[in-house]
């Protein structure tokens, strides 16, 4: 059924809702709405729109990641919460948020790199994060622009082409 969807967005992002949600979809033409994956999907994304994305992976500056609106407030948002009162996301919103983010802190402070790739979708209106926001917050922290970011990038284009620092 996601037969263009690699085995690695399986292992980093979806395995876990696979397996709190159920995988309650017969065909990709089946409705998301009512079933939780909408929220996985960010409510933006048919479960057809999702299998049918061309999926590369990139290596990006931080500086070049070119977030939409809709991820730069959820990232600013968890930033204001980690790195500030630690009131501003509820405590529901990312469980053992402050532990996940100082967890992928101190691992890209002690091996310069991410622990996994981070998961986004391209669209017209710039790129959403699909898994990946604890480890963007601890690059945002380091304030390193020039980061390498490894990245799987779904897009609906047949060839996602690198743009200016993106190398394939």
């Amino acid at each position: 059924m996601l037969e263009n969807v690699p085995v690695e967005i399986f292992d980093i992002w979806l395995d876990d809702f696979i397996l709190r949600l159920g995988w309650p979809f017969m065909s990709v033409t089946d409705p998301v709405t009512g079933t939780g994956w909408e929220e996985v999907f960010g409510g933006s994304l048919s479960l057809e729109t999702f299998a049918n994305l061309s999926w590369n992976r990139l290596q990006i500056p931080f500086s070049e990641i070119a977030l939409d609106q809709a991820s730069e407030l959820t990232l600013d948002l968890m930033l204001a919460s980690l790195v500030g009162d630690g009131k501003t996301l509820g405590a529901g919103f990312f469980p053992r948020s402050r532990e996940r983010f100082i967890f992928q802190l101190n691992h890209m402070k002690k091996t310069g790199g991410l622990l996994a790739p981070i998961v986004l979708t391209a669209s017209h209106t710039g790129r959403k994060c699909c898994d990946g926001y604890h480890r963007l917050c601890a690059l945002a922290v380091l304030e390193n622009e020039n980061f390498p970011v490894d990245c799987w990038i779904g897009s609906p284009n047949k060839q996602l082409q690198p743009t200016s620092g993106e190398s394939g």
